[in-house]
């Protein structure tokens, strides 16, 4: 499209941005003038054109167009690029469509006609510098950055018997969006009257590009061009397209409603497991509450029991050691008696000999209930003792049963939590959970799949069978690639490297596959190295070791309390 038969060849190239600059601050000054009428634009910049009065979009597409096309000189791609420029930000307010440049809104046409599946546009008359057959990747280039705008997938030039380029295919997006790029890319041409009217009539122009949208005439056209589209392309009217897309978007609809369905009943599942073991956890509770408020009472008995007893034993033994001392206190006021009466007279001295005879004897028998009575003391501290290490006794004892009993509840209470939620642990170990089960001993498929895969990558059935084979090896009890060894003082098993399986593994497959055939057979020989098959293990998959039952049902619990606190 020549738009000016004077162009000016006094800007370079690399001075396109300075020059544009420079008119784009002459068109904000009003130096230039572009909008004549109220909804009339010209274009200042191609005095000479035939067309001269454009609407505000379609001036946004001439000088877009012209801006971009590598044909023109450097002064008029940077006057048309200032314009567009000046159109998008100055005069935004009054143009008909958004800033970008030709979009179409979608207004299927009528059902009789039909288009090329998927869009297609078609380019006539290249310029001579397309038409180089040693330079067709660099041409088909030019050619899509050139409407690049129209947001083209793929441009391909074809080329007749005498390899000259006739033609050039431009592919668009196999959706509405590429339907209305294909539409604006049609109108660009019919606007500058270089559309396939203006080509098929004998006086057009011969000097620049021409183009359409292929549709059914062109489809079935004998030329290459009708070729090329019958060979990648379809007939299709766009009742057609929507029909088949409603069509697809109805089993994508089915499809989705059938998996929420099916989330939806089992969360509903789970909720009622969490509800029934939440109503057991409550029950639990309440009975450990009412064993420990009887055992509390019962200590308290036993400690006031014992209480009262020690007091009595103590008063009575007070009491009969007041009376002992003052037995021995009257006794020895009557020695002292006898002894003065003695020093003084003679004639009782045959009484006082008797009477002293018969206080020895007193005292004696006083003396023998003194030792009695301190045997009787010392067989009470026995007693008190005993009677006190038979209390602590009991209370160990009612601690140890308490425990036990503690301890078999929270079992239970493991066991009835557990019990519905061991295969929620499996599920949840591939959902990024923090404890699950692993299975100790088996071959992680994924990562030897993938290690085998590098060695033979275009054979899946022979890398499915090899996963197969080295699974049943692992559970071969008579393959029992291990050494003994001792460190520290005690002896530890661990991997033959010299194992000649292992060894034909490595050599075979690699490094890697190798370390998962030998980490499956180190976990085998912990967990199970009798049955030599897979088991279970709550695992912690975060810190990657085994994990506790206590830890596993402390850790369910909490799912379960943060689960219920969610529903409420």
């Amino acid at each position: 499209m020549d738009h000016s038969s004077s162009e000016e060849s006094d800007v370079s190239d690399s001075d396109i941005g300075v020059h544009e600059e420079k008119t784009y601050n002459q068109l904000r000054a009003g130096k230039v003038k572009v909008k004549h009428g109220n909804n009339t634009f010209r274009c200042p910049f191609c005095p000479g054109k035939k067309k001269q009065d454009y609407s505000s979009k379609d001036l946004l597409q001439h000088a877009s167009g012209v801006g971009a096309a590598s044909k023109h000189k450097a002064k008029v791609k940077a006057t048309h690029l200032a314009l567009a420029r000046y159109l998008k930000v100055d005069l935004a307010g009054s143009l008909e469509s958004s800033p970008q440049l030709a979009t179409v809104e979608h207004q299927p046409p009528g059902s009789e006609e039909k288009y090329v599946w998927p869009w297609m546009g078609i380019l006539v008359n290249l310029p001579t510098e397309l038409k180089g057959k040693g330079f067709v990747g660099e041409s088909e280039e030019r050619l899509r950055a050139q409407f690049s705008r129209f947001k083209p997938l793929q441009v391909t030039i074809l080329w007749n018997s005498t390899d000259n380029a006739d033609y050039a295919i431009v592919k668009f997006a196999e959706n509405w969006n590429g339907m209305k790029d294909a539409l604006a890319f049609e109108k660009h041409f019919n606007v500058e009257r270089y559309g396939k009217t203006d080509w098929n009539k004998r006086n057009c122009r011969r000097d620049d590009l021409y183009g359409w949208v292929a549709r059914s005439d062109d489809y079935n056209s004998l030329e290459p061009m009708g070729k090329y589209l019958r060979k990648n392309g379809e007939l299709k009217g766009v009742c057609d397209l929507e029909h088949e897309g409603q069509r697809k978007m109805g089993r994508h609809v089915g499809y989705y409603a059938r998996q929420i369905e099916e989330k939806n009943k089992y969360l509903e599942e789970l909720k009622l497991m969490n509800n029934q073991n939440g109503l057991k956890l409550e029950r639990m509770m309440e009975e450990k509450d009412q064993l420990f408020e009887e055992h509390n009472r019962n200590i308290i008995e036993l400690q006031q029991h014992a209480c009262k007893d020690s007091k009595r034993i103590i008063d009575e033994n007070l009491k009969l050691y007041e009376e002992l001392q003052a037995k021995k206190h009257e006794i020895d006021r009557r020695c002292k008696e006898l002894n003065y009466l003695a020093t003084n007279t003679n004639i009782y001295r045959g009484k006082l000999v008797a009477e002293k005879e018969k206080n020895a004897k007193e005292n004696e028998l006083l003396n023998l209930a003194n030792l009695k009575q301190k045997e009787a003391d010392e067989e009470l501290l026995r007693l008190v003792e005993k009677h006190k290490q038979e209390k602590e006794e009991a209370l160990r004892k009612q601690v140890e049963l308490e425990l036990e009993l503690d301890s078999r509840q929270k079992l239970e209470l493991e066991k009835e939590q557990l019990r519905g939620k061991i295969e929620g642990l499996e599920k949840m170990a591939g959902v990024r959970s923090i404890i699950g089960v692993k299975r100790m001993g088996e071959l992680d498929q994924k990562t030897f799949y993938n290690a085998c895969k590098n060695k033979m990558p275009n054979d899946k059935l022979k890398l499915a069978l090899v996963c197969s084979k080295w699974e049943d090896e692992i559970t071969k009890p008579e393959w029992h690639p291990f050494k003994v060894i001792e460190t520290a003082g005690q002896t530890k098993e661990i991997i033959k490297e010299d194992d000649g399986k292992l060894q034909a593994l490595r050599a075979q497959y690699g490094d890697e596959a190798c370390n998962v055939v030998v980490k499956a057979l180190v976990e085998m020989n912990e967990y199970n190295p009798s049955g030599r098959y897979p088991v279970p293990e709550l695992w912690n998959f975060k810190q990657n070791r085994s994990a506790p039952m206590p830890e596993a049902a402390s850790y369910l619990l909490k799912q379960w309390k943060t689960h219920k606190k969610r529903n409420t």
